[in-house]
């Protein structure tokens, strides 16, 4: 009788170990598809911006090459970084 009581209790830690190792599991995979998720819906608005973000941002560098080359150098750095993210 005392065998039947260490095995169920053996089985019992085991699944409770197992358990919980699946649950970490589980919630790291829901962490990275939240990620995933939000870095596709990041891309998806960039795509939908970039047309017309590019068209008004090249037309102010362009007024302000001739104007001011240092503000135009100034504004194409500020404009790589947006686009870098």
């Amino acid at each position: 009788q005392d065998i039947w009581g260490t095995s169920f209790l053996f089985g019992l830690i085991a699944s409770l170990v197992a358990f919980i190792h699946l649950s970490m599991h589980f919630s790291d995979m829901i962490v990275l598809k939240g990620k995933e998720n939000l870095a596709l819906q990041k891309r998806y608005l960039m795509m939908q911006l970039d047309p017309h973000f590019v068209f008004n941002s090249l037309s102010s560098l362009a007024g302000m090459i001739g104007e001011n080359p240092k503000m135009a150098e100034d504004y194409v750095v500020k404009l790589s970084h947006i686009y870098r993210y």
